[in-house]
């Protein structure tokens, strides 16, 4: 994803994470690898529908199109304000490798269709965890 025509987060598909593609590449050892999805979309939940109930110290697991599978620990949950979200501090290419997690969260408004805040989840890479043997 890039960024739509507003000038905004281009948004995946309701099924979908999306991968900010002008941020760092998952595994690049450097910059902030940017991934967002809805929590819900057209009444149906979203692949981030639980984001918020992560908890520092939880593991998160990205699968990169290649196949690998990357660790990353959760350092942080935080849900500002949309109107507050620190896009300078989120967008980072030169700071230490670190998984920000996006999408949106607080109170719906069905009249705009929008809702008021974004949940937000930082993220440092650690081994993956080793899937359990088959059988």
């Amino acid at each position: 994803m890039g960024i739509d025509t507003a000038g905004g987060l281009e948004i995946p598909g309701a099924h979908e994470v999306g991968w900010y593609r002008f941020g760092a590449r998952p595994g690049a050892g450097a910059g902030s690898v940017v991934l967002a999805a809805h929590v819900a979309y057209d009444g149906e939940d979203g692949v981030f529908r639980h984001l918020g109930s992560l908890k520092p110290g939880a593991t998160v697991v990205v699968e990169t199109a290649d196949g690998r599978q990357l660790g990353y620990r959760v350092d942080s949950v935080a849900a500002p304000p949309k109107a507050d979200l620190p896009i300078d501090d989120l967008f980072t290419p030169s700071s230490p490798e670190r998984l920000v997690l996006i999408t949106c969260g607080g109170s719906f408004n069905p009249q705009l269709r929008h809702y008021d805040s974004n949940v937000v989840v930082i993220a440092t890479p650690t081994p993956a965890p080793t899937p359990a043997p088959a059988g």
